[in-house]
């Protein structure tokens, strides 16, 4: 069995945490670079997950929000 990339598993784990209310609509995700101490990645990493959800229409991203 092949092992998914970190920025795959990442992506699958915000998403879940978004549908589950974790994250409410409207509220704010953490930062990059707490993203990236949390689950122990890159920041290259965290930018995938995060525009693979934006492109899938779960999060809206905004420069200097979180």
């Amino acid at each position: 069995m092949q092992k998914l990339p970190q920025y795959e598993m990442l992506y699958n784990r915000l998403k879940r945490e978004i549908l589950a209310d974790v994250y409410p609509v409207d509220s704010i995700l953490p930062s990059e670079n707490d993203l990236c101490s949390v689950h122990n990645v890159a920041r290259s990493t965290v930018r995938q997950a995060l525009s693979r959800l934006e492109s899938e229409g779960f999060i809206q991203k905004q420069k200097g929000k979180g």
